[in-house]
């Protein structure tokens, strides 16, 4: 598997010429069969299928890469587990959460903070009340106003484990549906700086996108703070199930998975122009910001290079 970076110019009028200067790819991943989780602050978080060492942070812009120690669980009763990452501005701090679920729901949830030298920290076992979603897209939680969220097991509610806090907060039900959906419909993600999910939309043969946003000022919450109230706002229409950024214009930047092209979509004249052919196929796109931050300064002994070759290729 390879990871390809392009840079989109938001100056760029797309009208005239195309806003993707650069396409850049690494030949050799820092791990194989893996599934993406997050990107902040220019740090990737990846998952494995094997139990044995299943989270690798790497930073592609440095080239440097760590592999997570294993999670020692006791018992082998355990069904999927899912994962959740974040950074945390206000004190510098990466943190990665794997929640196990057991096939009686019940779920044990572990924290990991990047450079602190406490490895996996187990923070208890936990009921159903708390269970994730299984998820045949092997979507992980998604991070957002120093939170990590998930859909829960019943369908009907969003998890929220608060990073700062590292515990389970004010879970609260999704936006309003048309009857008869599911989740497995709709797509959790992050939008900007806001939580959204998309909702298929039969009738207009497109998904409603649902920011949630802070019910006082949207500032970044502290520790010790309560957890601020929040409601879901319908701020877009798009014709594409994952929406990745909005431009300065108010267009929305989608992906289909199905054709390997990257779009852009007009929410005004609700019209979707082709912006990359990728021309195979490519299992997941993100937005991702190059920084120099560094694993081994951060505190991660076991820091390696990821392989690479010079040069890219025009889209």
């Amino acid at each position: 598997m390879d990871f390809t970076f392009f840079e989109y110019n938001d100056d760029q009028n797309h009208e005239l010429r195309n806003p993707i200067e650069r396409v850049r790819r690494l030949i050799t991943t820092p791990a194989k069969g893996t599934c993406f989780v997050g990107s902040f602050n220019g740090l990737i978080c990846l998952v494995r299928e094997e139990a044995c060492k299943p989270v690798c942070i790497c930073n592609p812009f440095t080239k440097e890469y760590v592999n997570l120690p294993e999670i020692r669980i006791d018992g082998d009763d355990f069904d999927f587990c899912t994962f959740g990452f974040g950074y945390l501005p206000s004190t510098i701090e990466y943190k990665v959460v794997a929640i196990h679920v057991s096939k009686t729901k019940l779920i044990e949830v572990y924290i990991y903070t990047l450079g602190s030298g406490n490895g996996w920290r187990d923070l208890g076992k936990f009921n159903s009340e708390f269970c994730p979603m299984y998820n045949q897209r092997h979507e992980h939680g998604s991070f957002a106003n120093g939170s990590i969220y998930w859909a829960g097991a019943n369908l009907q509610t969003i998890l929220t484990f608060d990073l700062i806090e590292e515990k389970f907060c004010g879970h609260f039900a999704p936006p309003p549906s048309p009857p008869d959906t599911d989740l497995e419909s709709h797509t959790i993600g992050v939008l900007g700086e806001f939580l959204y999910i998309s909702i298929l939309d039969d009738e207009e043969e497109g998904f409603d996108i649902w920011l949630l946003k802070m019910k006082n000022d949207n500032h970044d919450k502290k520790e010790g703070e309560e957890h601020r109230p929040s409601e879901w706002s319908k701020e877009l229409w798009v014709n594409e199930r994952h929406s990745l950024a909005l431009t300065k214009r108010g267009d929305v930047l989608t992906y289909i998975s199905i054709d390997n092209y990257l779009n852009i979509y007009d929410t005004k004249a609700s019209t979707s122009k082709p912006l990359v052919d990728f021309k195979e196929f490519v299992c997941r796109v993100f937005p991702h910001k190059n920084t120099f931050v560094s694993l081994k300064e951060l505190g991660e002994k076991d820091t390696e290079i990821i392989k690479s070759v010079k040069g890219g290729r025009k889209p």
